[in-house]
């Protein structure tokens, strides 16, 4: 006596609406090693009573098959039909025409699809999921078409479309080994490519390895911002001077901290008791001080002495200012 586990074998995938290509062409294959393909077709059963009861037999196989191969919100649906023909009908009614919708998908996958941070095997393997689903979808040949030079033809574009597909979406590393690729005649196909691609990024890798890090020196500085300047050293355009007055002195011209009379008042006021600051620091350090510069010049200036009469040169009887010299 059979098991249950070969009487309902189980596939690794299950319809769930999106993917019934995948799952049709896993029934079908399942089926075919069953010898049970005749059940999903347009075979009628046999007239034959003792023919007609294994065929009965088969069929109820089949089905156990297709509704343990589905979804269980799919399943109930498939509750009221009574042979696997109706029930393989009713799911390819329902969910094949979807599968253009799928296709769309999956080639704008492959359009959007770049490397990344990928090595080049994961990026392989991802654009490859994405090749055999669109082969999937896509409408079988027949047997003399298989065997005939226009599938062979037909194979060779699509395997070169698949080698533009992927090369030309790597990391720009591999920018010369993509031209050279491309400049062989005839081009190589994309399991070669994959080989040399997979070398070409081993050497890379090794290459980066053993390459020194890249020193300190050659990153680039903090640039620090230059420090304000304060507002003793700004600089004051001439034409913005008579603008400013001093709150000291209060003359324009100048701020108080270049205030010349500042300067020497808090230098007198520093200086030692009985030592007066010298007249040269007076005169560079206080010009504005007219006064006393004045008077300091005034003390300092000798007097002329006073005529006397038996110093005079004059005649008798007549002052020095109306004294007219005619000479001899």
């Amino acid at each position: 006596m059979t098991s249950s586990t070969n009487q309902f074998p189980q596939l690794d995938v299950k319809l769930s609406g999106s993917n019934y290509r995948e799952w049709s062409v896993s029934v079908k294959l399942l089926l075919d090693a069953l010898d049970l393909t005749d059940h999903i077709n347009d075979t009628s059963p046999p007239a034959d009573e003792k023919k007609l009861k294994e065929w009965n037999n088969a069929d109820r196989r089949t089905r156990g098959i297709i509704s343990t191969s589905v979804e269980i919100d799919i399943r109930m649906q498939l509750v009221s039909f009574t042979t696997a023909q109706q029930m393989w009908a009713h799911l390819q009614k329902l969910y094949e025409q979807s599968s253009h919708a799928q296709s769309y998908a999956e080639f704008q996958e492959i359009t959007s699809a770049h490397q990344g941070e990928r090595s080049i095997q994961e990026f392989y393997s991802f654009m490859q999921a994405r090749w055999r689903q669109l082969s999937i979808m896509d409408e079988s040949l027949c047997q003399t078409c298989l065997a005939c030079t226009c599938a062979t033809k037909q194979t060779q574009i699509r395997d070169q479309q698949r080698l533009f597909q992927f090369i030309m979406r790597l990391r720009p590393e591999f920018e010369a080994l993509r031209g050279q690729l491309l400049h062989r005649s005839p081009l190589p196909t994309i399991d070669a490519a994959l080989a040399e691609l997979i070398a070409e990024e081993t050497r890379l890798r090794v290459l980066h390895s053993s390459s020194p890090s890249t020193p300190t020196v050659l990153a680039a500085p903090n640039q620090v911002p230059p420090e304000p300047l304060s507002s003793t050293n700004s600089f004051v355009p001439r034409k913005n001077k008579r603008n400013i007055q001093c709150k000291y002195c209060q003359l324009w011209g100048h701020h108080i901290q270049d205030c010349r009379k500042k300067k020497w008042a808090d230098q007198q006021r520093h200086s030692p008791r009985g030592y007066p600051a010298a007249a040269s620091t007076l005169q560079i350090e206080h010009p504005f001080n007219t006064s006393s510069n004045n008077s300091n010049l005034n003390n300092s200036t000798p007097k002329e002495p006073e005529s006397s009469p038996q110093t005079s040169s004059a005649p008798p009887g007549s002052s020095n200012r109306d004294f007219d010299w005619t000479g001899p």
